[in-house]
């Protein structure tokens, strides 16, 4: 097809097909309709439009390499994985902090009574519930270091064998069940 051509012609179209007449100058590739005002390109029958050579390109970059999807979903699944583990250490971490501020701050009321007042039961219940909080803190560190532990085991190599599916159905019992709900009993 001539350049000349390409501009000597009339189009429909796309959203009404109403018959746009080709524009004056051959270098205009844009047309509106008159009848409902889309806009819309002219596209030559030997080049092909751009969604053509995406959907081409697409399909090439699927073809040449089926486990590129796979290997980039279990990425990020383990991406996710990972940013979940980190985020479950850090509030560990900083229950144990706050337990550490807790256990302080019963410590200070337990001294301050102290000085005080002396020795009496309430002092001795702020030094036994800063040792709680303590032991609370303690066990918010081990599950923090759990936890640190889990996010280094995270990578996992890949199988040595691939997957077997041979025992997977193809989805035709699924039709015969519902065939068999569909049908009165006899």
């Amino acid at each position: 097809m001539d350049q000349s051509d390409l501009f000597a012609a009339q189009y429909s179209c796309p959203e009404c097909g109403h018959l746009v007449d080709s524009p004056a100058d051959e270098n205009q590739r844009l047309l509106e309709c008159p009848a409902c005002r889309a806009q819309f390109f002219i596209v030559s029958d030997d080049e092909p439009s751009e969604s053509e050579d995406e959907s081409q390109t697409r399909r090439d970059k699927d073809e040449s390499d089926p486990q590129r999807e796979l290997s980039e979903l279990h990425i990020r699944q383990v991406r996710d994985l990972r940013r979940g583990a980190n985020r479950t250490r850090a509030w560990f971490v900083f229950a144990a902090l706050g337990c550490v501020v807790v256990a302080a701050q019963f410590g200070v009321f337990a001294g301050e009574f102290v000085s005080k007042n002396g020795w009496r039961l309430l002092p001795m219940g702020f030094i036994l519930a800063a040792l709680a909080v303590l032991m609370l803190g303690a066990r918010f560190v081990r599950r923090a270091a759990e936890t640190t532990r889990e996010i280094r085991q995270m990578i996992v190599p890949p199988p040595s064998s691939p997957p077997d599916f041979s025992t997977l159905s193809d989805g035709s019992q699924r039709w015969k069940n519902l065939d068999d709900m569909t049908r009165p009993e006899q």
